[in-house]
């Protein structure tokens, strides 16, 4: 079969891709996005540097284009990872925001709803790279078709997808009976295990649908719920400081795991999800930051709580780049769960 090459293949791409794309931003391209004062974070409407947006956004399509054409081997989502990773240099450079915090602390209820209008902004800016990149890359297929992304599933028939879903779904209810009844629902572990166990059950039961057109709790209620609640829970326990490193770890962990076991427990998953939910997180943490804020309160920017420091920007590359490789890491997992089990009924025969 030609799927473990296909798959490697992919990886690699992937992986040297976003690592090139994030050293040169980090090392050559960061002095055109640099704040005025080398102190502030890469906070762009906040620190009165919309100009450095406009920047960013051409930063994005250059990435773009390079992208699209170094990962026609692997499928859309991980080509767009790459492109918001590789900008992710742009976060690794930044300050903390703690001096911005300090700056305008009397002033921080305007600093959090200006975070959140760049967030949308940004939102908008995903949404158009995520156009262009998918207009170049069918642009792209017909002229480099040996370079480009080959579905390991293509040579499948509708009954033997069927079959093995079916296969699947079984092991997945069997799986989430065994969750529900580990231990019940004691401290942070008992509830990820629930959470999972319940997961997993109505992610056995969309699989094992005969109808290809699942109704939409299957399709959008469960896996946003899944995510989101498996998401906020990783954001809230592993962001401890404003430490840049522990921040991108958090912001990138929490959404690439909750998408990523969405992704895998949900087939019908849909690709939306890694653009809403990178997105709905910081606009909600905004703005209950800015209801939060006293103005004229003593020291109001050391009380600021972690989970509204991550930058707009942080939320835009290692964030909906997590995301998408969580869903990327979910497909493939899919993908190979069909390959296995079709393997396996075939020896069995």
């Amino acid at each position: 079969m030609k799927h473990p090459r296909t798959f490697a293949r992919e990886k690699a791409v992937v992986e040297l891709a976003a690592l090139g794309g994030a050293v040169v931003v980090y090392l050559a391209l960061w002095r055109f996005l640099a704040p005025a004062d080398p102190a502030g974070p890469a906070a762009f409407l906040p620190a009165g540097g919309a100009h450095r947006l406009l920047a960013f956004a051409v930063l994005l399509l250059g990435l773009t284009v390079v992208t699209s054409v170094l990962t026609l081997p692997a499928r859309f989502e991980a080509a767009l990872a790459v492109v918001l990773l590789g900008a992710g240099g742009i976060s690794l450079r930044s300050a903390p925001i703690r001096y911005l915090l300090w700056y305008r602390e009397t002033d921080l209820r305007a600093v959090f709803l200006a975070l959140a209008a760049e967030t949308a902004i940004l939102g908008v800016m995903l949404l158009l790279t995520g156009w262009v990149l998918a207009v170049l890359r069918r642009a792209l297929a017909p002229l480099l078709g040996h370079w480009a992304w080959q579905d390991p599933l293509e040579d499948l028939t509708d009954e033997q997808r069927r079959l093995a879903r079916e296969r699947i779904g079984q092991e997945m209810s069997s799986g989430s009976r065994r969750l529900m009844q580990a231990g019940g629902l004691r401290g942070p572990v008992g509830f990820v295990r629930v959470l999972a166990g319940i997961a997993a059950d109505r992610g056995a039961a969309a699989a094992t649908r005969r109808d290809a057109r699942s109704p939409w709790p299957e399709r959008y209620a469960f896996p946003a719920g899944t995510a989101g609640l498996l998401g906020a829970f990783l954001l809230f326990t592993l962001l401890r400081s404003d430490e840049r490193g522990q921040i991108l770890a958090a912001v990138g962990l929490s959404l690439a795991v909750g998408v990523g076991v969405a992704r895998a427990v949900f087939p019908r998953t849909p690709l939306l999800l890694a653009f809403v939910l990178p997105l709905a997180f910081p606009l909600a943490l905004y703005v209950l930051a800015a209801m939060a804020a006293v103005p004229g309160t003593p020291l109001a920017w050391a009380g600021v709580p972690y989970y509204a420091r991550p930058l707009p920007v942080d939320w835009l590359t290692v964030g909906a780049g997590g995301a998408l490789v969580g869903y990327w890491f979910g497909s493939r997992y899919h993908e190979l769960r069909i390959l296995e089990s079709i393997a396996e009924e075939e020896d069995n025969a």
